[in-house]
């Protein structure tokens, strides 16, 4: 499995169909946390959490990936934090409408906070966030 470099948030759970926020066309991310860590190197330590996602595409259009950027946000002070590694299917080639992928993403800061932070977006204007 080929991981990338990027920027990353929302944790929720669907068992069946869209919760009863999602709107019929609206295209849909869940984020599972499912661990966290530390990166000791010397004095600097480096915190990460990392999610397994779930990407639908439940619009009428394909979402062009490539373009596209993951991005964690902390619901208290809306801090972002760096994506350090994601499952390269998650940010290439197309999501055709009504298609969905599965993969991994994990963020890292030198804040703690990243802990804290439940809110994975799937962002188009990428350029705005990095």
């Amino acid at each position: 499995m080929k991981s990338i470099m990027i920027t990353a948030a929302l944790s929720i759970s669907v068992s069946a169909g869209l919760p009863a926020f999602a709107q019929e066309g609206q295209s849909l991310l869940v984020a599972t946390p499912t661990s966290t860590s530390t990166m000791v190197a010397g004095a600097d330590v480096a915190f990460m959490r990392q999610f397994d996602i779930l990407l639908v595409n439940g619009g009428d259009q394909a979402i062009d990936l490539s373009k596209s950027c993951l991005q964690l946000v902390g619901v208290d002070d809306g801090g972002n934090f760096e994506l350090e590694m994601v499952d390269e299917k998650l940010v290439t080639g197309v999501l055709e409408a009504g298609a969905s992928r599965k993969g991994f993403a994990r963020f890292a800061s030198e804040d703690r906070a990243v802990y804290d932070a439940d809110i994975v977006r799937l962002k188009t204007d990428c350029a705005a966030s990095q």
